[in-house]
């Protein structure tokens, strides 16, 4: 059964083609392959191939003869379309092992998984010209989809290209560290209170002192407000990788604060919490390389928390949920510049804004400058915020729709209560850094010998954020995949024997 094709075929001695609804022939009649490889003829080398319209396949198939070392992805809109002409063209199902065959549903899914840039240096996509003229709706859908996929993982490449070393960096200084197994209880009778550090804070702190029935979750940017307030903080979660995060914990720390820290995150915050005798997590945001240390070296699986589009407020909403709270409310997840501004008062950016203001720079035109570096845009209440803050609103109403909590909202102030009666979890938190150290040795020794035995393995995938970050640079312009590859693995060696 198809959609856009019919159940009839052109047929003659020589060849069989499918035909469209409208009876037209989707390749030529005569000599559907020399008029597939004259069209591939007007395309230019590239490392992944994004091919619309299936037809036949002998495009796809001239494609491969033409770059037999190209990645191709293949697409037709419908799912019963792909299926009808892999069953009746020979040269679809005998490309299925090569060429990834995908549909407009599962198009998104398909490109993210499988076209990575710090692998895949070109991309090229290509339309069927007879399927684009024949299916115009279909055709202006699949560009507008392609083009917002490609967006999203441009975006993601880049994100990767500017900290893959930090991140390299901090996540095998935090394994060597981390050196003392521990189980974690929490108390999940209380109610987890997570406090970002948006606008709203300011007026919703008040309602935290006092509150011993509470459990108090801050984000790094909301710790030293709450200190300022003289508000316990039974944990904090920190993300953030670069080495202004810091600036959140340079006060003098609590002893029976419970930090929950990413293994990407800034070590100076491990070595100060180390030395202050506290409790930490380590967690799992999803970079391949934690996960990799964690499936050579580690008897326990670590804590794997969502991040959603990059926040840390979603990190720590995910820890209260697999901690087993009940009963969650969160506060100053505001995701805009509520009362013109873009944080509470009493972060880590009035201390850095008011040693830098001058004459002509005061506090007001930093902070100006801070809110408008990018386009702002106005939200259903009318306040201004941009293009990534809605992201990182939809990431974490996402996580909310998808657990079994009851919502309401009031007075900005977000409580969540469970459908279900929750239980506590008890938490590991160790990866052997001696284990982790001696597989990698052996894996970069076998994979300098020959790279390609490496391909799409596990150690490939924990090296792609630090290929990305190598990809950036004017030196490695020409150099092959190959070679980066082996430059990666020599780099994470050195850092190891470097501790």
């Amino acid at each position: 059964m198809s959609i856009l094709y019919s159940n009839d075929f052109f047929k003659n001695d020589k060849v069989k083609i499918p035909l469209f609804n409208s009876g037209k022939p989707v390749h030529s009649k005569y000599n559907p392959k020399k008029e597939a490889e004259n069209f591939i003829n007007t395309i230019d080398d590239a490392d992944f191939f994004v091919v619309f319209g299936l037809g036949a396949g002998f495009h796809i198939e001239a494609l491969k003869n033409k770059f037999p070392s190209a990645k191709i992805l293949a697409a037709d809109f419908y799912e019963e379309d792909v299926n009808f002409l892999k069953e009746n063209f020979q040269i679809l199902s005998s490309l299925e092992k090569s060429v990834i065959f995908s549909t407009f549903k599962n198009f998104s899914t398909d490109l993210k998984k499988n076209y990575i840039p710090a692998k895949y240096k070109t991309l090229s996509a290509l339309f069927l010209p007879s399927w684009k003229n024949a299916n115009e709706t279909e055709f202006e859908n699949f560009k507008k989809l392609f083009d917002s996929v490609l967006k999203e993982i441009s975006l993601d490449f880049s994100t990767q290209s500017h900290f893959g070393k930090i991140w390299q960096k901090n996540i095998i200084k935090n394994i060597f560290l981390k050196k003392k197994q521990e189980k974690i209880f929490i108390d999940t009778r209380k109610t987890a209170c997570i406090i970002a550090a948006g606008p709203s804070l300011d007026e919703t702190v008040k309602s935290l002192q006092n509150e011993n029935e509470n459990f108090i979750i801050a984000t790094d940017t909301s710790y030293k407000i709450l200190l300022k307030y003289n508000i316990f903080c039974d944990a904090v979660v920190s993300v953030d990788g670069q080495f202004v995060s810091k600036e959140h914990f340079t006060k003098k720390i609590d002893k029976k604060t419970l930090f929950i820290l990413d293994y990407a995150s800034n070590p100076l915050i491990t070595e100060k919490i180390i030395k202050n005798k506290n409790k930490n997590i380590f967690f799992s945001s999803g970079h391949p390389l934690t996960l990799y240390a964690e499936k050579t070296s580690s008897t326990n699986n670590i804590l794997k928390l969502n991040s959603g589009s990059g926040t840390v407020t979603i990190c720590a909403l995910d820890f209260a949920i697999k901690a087993g709270f009940s009963k969650i409310k969160i506060f100053a997840s505001d995701f805009s510049f509520k009362n013109n501004k873009p944080y509470a008062k009493g972060s880590y950016l009035d201390d850095i804004f008011m040693q830098n203001q001058t004459k002509f720079s005061p506090l007001e035109k930093q902070f100006t400058s801070l809110m408008y570096r990018t386009k702002t845009e106005l939200n259903e209440e009318n306040i201004k915020t941009t293009e990534i803050l809605n992201q990182y609103k939809s990431s974490f109403f996402s996580v909310i729709k998808n657990s079994d909590y009851e919502t309401k909202t009031e007075k900005n102030i977000i409580t969540l209560q469970s459908k279900t009666k929750k239980n506590s979890q008890i938490f590991f938190s160790s990866i052997n850094f001696s284990i982790f150290s001696k597989i990698l040795k052996e894996n970069t020794e076998n994979l300098i010998r020959n790279p390609e035995l490496f391909f799409n393995s596990d150690f490939e995938t924990a090296l792609l954020p630090y290929i990305s970050f190598l990809r950036t640079k004017k030196e490695n312009k020409n150099v092959s995949y190959k070679e980066l590859l082996v430059k990666a693995a020599k780099s994470l060696e050195r850092l190891i024997e470097s501790l």
